[in-house]
């Protein structure tokens, strides 16, 4: 569970809309997932991957760093999806968790225990390990940054057609 001073961030984005991002916080993923599960079309659901050490959705808020994660795109081409697919499953060591959304893959390494986030260079630090991930597996490399969303599995991407996010 979270520490008293440790928040996720549930952020909902209206479709095509960036600048219309809604942030909340919450002490446990109980409560994210039932706010996040009354979210209403065109608004799509993301979570901050991180705890934060204050209800503020920024890097400087991030607290600690519970592993790393990986976003691949491949589009919705059965053929590009198979490929990643193909190259996901050859991965080692292999992801904790794996996302699926129409667009391609977030993967998850969960640490043992969570790594602290105290100074601006640890954040250096691990933004640079997770470029590195990114490259190795052909990864987004904007998806390094700690105060990165991702969307919510189970969730709904409202992108076009609405299609469902899901845990593999």
């Amino acid at each position: 569970g979270l520490a008293e001073n440790q928040y996720i961030n549930l952020r909902m984005i209206r479709d095509k809309e960036p600048r219309s991002a809604q942030n909340f916080f919450f002490k446990t993923p109980k409560e994210l997932v039932l706010t996040a599960a009354k979210a209403k079309s065109p608004w799509g659901t993301f979570f901050g991957v991180c705890p934060r050490n204050k209800e503020d959705g920024s890097k400087e808020a991030i607290s600690w760093l519970p592993g790393y994660w990986c976003d691949i795109d491949c589009g919705e081409e059965e053929e590009s999806r198979r490929a990643v697919e193909s190259r996901v499953a050859s991965i080692q060591p292999q992801p904790d968790q794996i996302v699926g959304t129409p667009g391609g893959f977030h993967l998850y390494w969960r640490f043992k225990e969570m790594e602290e986030i105290i100074f601006p260079s640890d954040i250096v630090k691990w933004e640079g390990k997770m470029a590195g991930i990114a490259t190795a597996l052909g990864g987004d490399p904007a998806c390094k940054d700690l105060s990165r969303v991702l969307r919510l599995p189970g969730s709904i991407h409202y992108k076009g057609e609405a299609k469902g996010v899901y845990a593999l």
